[in-house]
This record gives C-alpha cells, structure tokens and sequence, in this order.
C-alpha cells in the first residue's frame, strides 16, 4: 500500500534496497568494489556463492566510474552482456 502511494516518489533502487534490507542513505556508485571477506555467516555463504562470478567480472570488465577508464564504457557494455548470456 505504502509503494503504490508513493510509486512516482520512490526509485526503483530504494525498492530493491528496502526489500533486500541494503538501502543506506550513502552513495555506492563512487565506492570501489570491497572484494575482503565478511564476518558474518551469512555474508560469507552469499560471498562464497557469489565469488566466481564477482571474480570473473572484477578481473574482465574495466571499471567506468574510475576517470581513467570512461572512454572504455562501450567495452564494459558488452562484457556485461556477454556475462548474462554465460
């Protein structure tokens, strides 16, 4: 009830971030990716899970938010794509 009421004001990122309890008031998008490992139990069975496939993209795709990089955005496009269709 609260989301319909308030659809036009709310981001589909404050969605997921509330549904999956992520949500902060910070900016992620400038933060490199943090690839140490987490001390809760439930963090580390997501980061073992997770790991091959954050390895694989962190080591494949350039990284766009970093100045040096941007001219490489079209190149980070298709590397994406290319990692949903493996």
């Amino acid at each position: 009830m609260f989301v319909e009421k308030n659809r036009e004001r709310l981001s589909s990122r404050d969605l997921v971030g509330d549904f999956m309890g992520t949500h902060d008031d910070d900016d992620d998008e400038d933060n490199p990716v943090d690839l140490s490992f987490p001390e809760g139990w439930k963090e580390r069975i997501i980061y073992i899970a997770l790991a091959p496939l954050t390895y694989s993209m962190y080591y494949t795709l350039p990284d766009v938010r970093d100045a040096s990089w941007k001219s490489y955005y079209m190149l980070t496009f298709l590397g994406s794509i290319a990692w949903i269709g493996v």
